[in-house]
């Protein structure tokens, strides 16, 4: 809400800044640039309250957002802590698929299931 009423008051100092300025006889680009420039001016000056509320109420939006950044790099952490456990591991337990890189046949190439034949419905 902070955010809607900040810009509604910028876009009105702007536009009332180009009013007047039309009315003081500049036209075109020239004067949207200029009626631009002086409503920043004019809220830098007069909107110091509400600017010091928008900001306060983004800066509280910081922190879920820092947490969740946060979380993301534990994450990756945890799973380089995994992945470095698994390593270590690895030189004592065989890991799944060992026995196809040992040459053993395993279920690739041959069609047939191990659990299940394909005439037969599983069990519940």
């Amino acid at each position: 809400m902070r955010f809607v009423l900040y810009t509604l008051i910028r876009v009105g100092l702007i536009l009332a800044a180009g009013v007047l300025l039309s009315l003081a006889g500049l036209r075109s680009w020239l004067l949207w640039i200029t009626a631009i420039l002086v409503g920043a001016m004019v809220s830098f000056l007069l909107l110091r309250r509400q600017t010091a509320e928008f900001s306060q109420s983004l800066t509280s939006l910081t922190p879920r957002r820092t947490a969740g950044r946060q979380a993301a790099q534990d994450a990756a952490a945890e799973d380089a802590l995994v992945d470095q456990a698994a390593e270590s591991e690895g030189d004592r337990a065989p890991r799944v698929g060992a026995a196809e890189s040992e040459g053993g046949r395993g279920n690739q190439g041959d069609g047939e299931e191990d659990s299940v034949n394909q005439d037969q419905k599983p069990r519940p």
